[in-house]
């Protein structure tokens, strides 16, 4: 139920979609950006300091952020374990890079469900 409340209001969200290139174009999800493990920090932090129009925020200054993992179903428990280990990390060196203008408030896991 959080994944899809924090879809109703975008502003303030970035979705990071972690599953395979077929995956990620065959369910695609509006605004989310495809990473890996190698580079889903990189391209977390990046969209965060120089949004691009499609992801900026609707209101002046607004230094909130929230980031949702969309995470393959058969690597869900692997990937979850290796993001929240680093995420404390990420989020002090976006507010170290940014004096503290910019942080990273929450982060959100959604595994992706084989079809029914």
């Amino acid at each position: 139920m959080a994944a899809f409340n924090l879809l109703q209001d975008m502003r303030h969200l970035v979705i990071i979609d972690l599953r395979q290139q077929f995956d990620f174009e065959l369910g695609h999800i509006r605004r989310s950006i495809r990473a890996d493990l190698t580079t889903y920090a990189r391209v977390l932090v990046d969209n965060l300091l120089t949004p691009t129009k499609q992801f900026a925020s609707h209101y002046e200054g607004d230094d909130l952020r929230r980031v949702l993992f969309v995470l393959p179903n058969d690597q869900a428990t692997e990937m979850d374990k290796k993001i929240k280990a680093e995420m404390e990390a990420i989020a002090a060196n976006l507010q170290t890079v940014t004096k503290g203008l910019l942080s990273l408030h929450k982060a959100f896991w959604v595994k992706d469900f084989p079809k029914f």
